[in-house]
C-alpha cells in the first residue's frame, strides 16, 4: 500500500489489514517515507462495505478466507465498485505442487496455526475470474528473493 501511495501523491489509498501489528508497521513506514496520501484501518475485508475505487489491490488475502465461495463473494463485491476499464489486482500464491508452493504452505501453517488455506491454481483462478467478465493477464512475480510461487492477476472490468 505504501508503494502504491508513494508512487503518486495524486492517489488516495485506503489500506485495510486484519492484523493490527501489520498495520502498525505499515503506518510507521509511511511516516518514515513521508507518505501522506494513505489511510490505514484494521478491518475484516469480508465484513465491510467496499468503497468505490478506480483500482483495488487484494494482496495475500484470498487464500486466508474461509472458503472458495467467500473468495468469489469478495471478488464480486470488489467488481461492483469498479467502472468499466478499472483494475482489480490480485497477488496470490499459485497452488502448483512445487517446492516453492510447499514452502508457502509450511510458512502459512506456522504463522496461522490451525487455519485452513484456500489456495487456487493459476488455471482455477483464471476460471473463477472469467465468471466476472474480466480481462485477465497473469504475471509471474516469483524470483530468487521471493521464495513463494506468486502470481499477480491483472484484471480489467469490461
Amino acid at each position: 500500500s505504501n508503494y502504491v501511495a508513494g508512487r503518486s501523491s495524486k492517489r488516495q489509498v485506503l489500506a485495510l489489514e486484519y492484523e493490527k501489528e501489520k498495520t502498525d508497521v505499515a503506518k510507521e513506514a509511511s511516516k518514515i517515507g513521508r507518505i501522506n496520501n494513505i489511510t490505514f484501518d484494521n478491518k475484516d475485508i469480508t465484513k465491510i462495505s467496499i468503497q468505490k475505487a478506480s483500482a483495488i489491490v487484494i494482496m495475500h488475502v484470498l487464500h486466508h478466507l474461509k472458503s472458495y465461495e467467500e473468495q468469489e463473494k469478495l471478488i464480486g463485491e470488489c467488481i461492483k465498485k469498479l467502472e468499466k476499464g478499472d483494475m482489480l489486482l490480485i497477488d496470490e500464491v499459485d497452488k502448483k505442487y512445487t517446492f516453492q508452493y510447499l514452502l508457502a504452505l509450511l510458512t502459512d501453517s506456522f504463522l496461522y496455526l490451525g487455519d485452513r488455506f484456500y489456495y487456487r491454481s493459476k488455471k482455477d483462478m483464471i476460471s473463477m475470474l472469467s465468471k466476472f467478465h474480466l480481462t485477465v493477464e497473469v504475471k509471474n512475480v516469483s524470483n530468487f528473493l521471493m521464495p513463494y510461487p506468486e502470481l499477480v492477476y491483472v484484471c480489467k472490468k469490461k
